[in-house]
């Protein structure tokens, strides 16, 4: 069955307007996960502890953006977090 030229050409625009919407909302790409000091306070003093944090990133139309995600004094807790597959517009 053969679609008209008519039907190509509205096929065609369907994909790209969904393809520039979705890089206008940001697509997943993957996530990095970042290691800082964080002083503690404790009753026997003072102490350094490591803290994560999981950046998402999506890719736009014009860049790629960090996104910040949850972070947590456990590196497995912070890897296993869930990354959303469109960023948010806010």
């Amino acid at each position: 069955m053969r679609l008209p030229s008519v039907g190509w050409a509205f096929f065609g625009l369907a994909i790209v307007a969904g393809s520039i919407y979705l890089l206008n909302r940001g697509i997943y790409v993957g996530y990095s996960v970042r290691m800082h000091m964080e002083e503690l306070n404790l009753p026997t003093g003072k102490t350094s502890q490591a803290y994560y944090n999981k950046y998402c990133h999506y890719l736009l139309l014009n860049d790629v953006r960090r996104d910040w995600s949850r972070g947590s004094f456990d590196r497995d807790e912070t890897e296993n977090g869930f990354c959303s597959p469109l960023r948010n517009s806010n």
